[in-house]
């Protein structure tokens, strides 16, 4: 995106169509990826017929997609001793989706790297290297 600063016009800030279609969209890559790490921490394969592509996922902006990603989470066993899932409980009562969502993605991330084969698979998920591509 431009570093230039936005025109102004009677006091509103004015962009380019570009620079309008970068703002819109640029937010909405990493949920994807995001989107993607949960539908494969849910098991939601693909092959399925359920979904037909990641862009689909709506976990970032649907209570009906999330919630039952928070209870997986919150109600299995293996998950209790884990210190993003305590977090993840003290945010759900707020009720702010972008927060909950923020916690079970990282939740996620953390679970993923302590249950990595290697320390290289550690260490490539926590910088974001993604081998499958």
């Amino acid at each position: 995106m431009s570093k230039r600063k936005p025109k102004t016009q009677s006091g509103f800030a004015s962009f380019s169509m570009h620079e309008l279609a970068e703002l819109i969209t640029k937010p909405i890559k990493p949920k994807m990826k995001d989107n993607k790490l949960i539908a494969e921490f849910m098991n939601h394969g693909f092959h399925d017929g359920r979904h037909r592509s990641f862009d689909e996922l709506r976990y970032h902006e649907s209570w009906d997609w999330l919630m039952p990603v928070v209870s997986k989470i919150t109600r299995d066993e293996q998950y209790i001793d884990n210190d993003y899932r305590e977090h993840l409980l003290d945010i759900v009562p707020y009720g702010h989706i972008e927060d909950t969502y923020s916690a079970v993605v990282e939740f996620i991330k953390e679970y993923n790297v302590d249950n990595a084969d290697s320390e290289d698979d550690a260490c490539d998920m926590l910088y974001g290297v993604d081998n499958n591509q």
